[in-house]
């Protein structure tokens, strides 16, 4: 990414725990005070992500106007190729639609994945040519990787299994890079997806693999900070499976309440994590289903 503040905006809309405050809603909340918040010109679109100072400037757009946000950036990307991450933009708008989809009714949210699908793979095979140019490019192979993530999401969400599957499977063989800010949101996300896509064809067997896995993550930022969304969990708690779940939550305990002697200050902040993960644990042997937001 091209500034500090975008690849903070990044992490945070790959990893907002609640669906309560969404980061396009965050970002639409910050949108007056953005320079040329609605551009109705590519070089006003360009010209406002060069004076942006917020890191939301794309965000504020994407959220508002995602269709907009596409074209724009597919004729910057024309205009100037090199200029900016270009592709790594996608992976924000994809995100930002991701978390508004999630409120819409089943064949909306279906038709906004589906649309992703096409928009993720022009970029995917745009990303693949520049990397061939630039084979030493660590940014743009883990853009690569992102994309794929997201292109997998999209698969799943808009009912293509097989497809998911194989994204996600070659999402995980890409992400190699264990200094990426990113890999272990990949770790955990592409085995959700896996797990989620075995339980719509019945293979309780991969999806427990799949959950486990999922939890073995190393983590991230983004997990260590805001925890994951509990998705697949969930989805395995609505098939009775209790015992792999609490599992899975003494894995997510390593990254997410791990209480580090290096950074005491951290130790409430630990303490308070532990404790609702015993909460759900409890939740969980008692029959129920957490309700907090990171499960919804």
């Amino acid at each position: 990414m091209t500034s500090v503040g975008f690849v903070l905006v990044v992490g945070l809309a790959a990893a907002s725990p609640s669906p309560a405050v969404s980061p396009s809603a965050k970002a639409r909340l910050l949108a007056p005070q953005l320079p040329f918040e609605d551009p109705q010109t590519v070089d006003e679109f360009m010209k406002g992500l060069e004076t942006d100072t917020t890191g939301y400037y794309f965000l504020a757009l994407a959220g508002s106007n995602p269709r907009k946000a596409e074209t724009f950036l597919r004729a910057a990307h024309k205009q100037a190729p090199t200029r900016r991450d270009w592709a790594g933009m996608v992976t924000l708008l994809f995100q930002s639609e991701a978390s508004e989809a999630n409120r819409l009714p089943a064949a909306a949210r279906t038709a906004v994945y589906q649309h992703a699908l096409a928009y993720l793979q022009e970029w995917y095979d745009l990303t693949a040519s520049a990397l061939k140019n630039a084979p030493a490019d660590k940014r743009l192979a883990e853009t690569m990787v992102a994309l794929k993530g997201d292109l997998a999401l999209a698969a799943l969400e808009a009912g293509q299994l097989d497809t998911a599957r194989t994204h996600a499977t070659e999402a995980l063989a890409a992400n190699t890079n264990v200094k990426s800010w990113n890999y272990g949101n990949i770790v955990h996300e592409m085995n959700e997806v896996l797990g989620r896509a075995a339980l719509r064809t019945g293979n309780l067997v991969e999806a427990r693999r799949a959950l486990l896995a999922a939890g073995a993550t190393p983590g991230s930022p983004q997990l260590d900070s805001f925890g994951p969304r509990f998705v697949l969990a969930r989805e395995m708690l609505d098939k009775g499976e209790k015992d792999v779940v609490i599992q899975y939550l003494d894995l997510v305990a390593k990254f997410w309440a791990r209480d580090d002697p290096a950074h005491p200050h951290r130790s409430g902040m630990a303490k308070e994590k532990a404790a609702r993960l015993a909460k759900w644990k409890q939740e969980i042997r008692a029959g129920k289903i957490p309700t907090d937001g990171q499960w919804r």
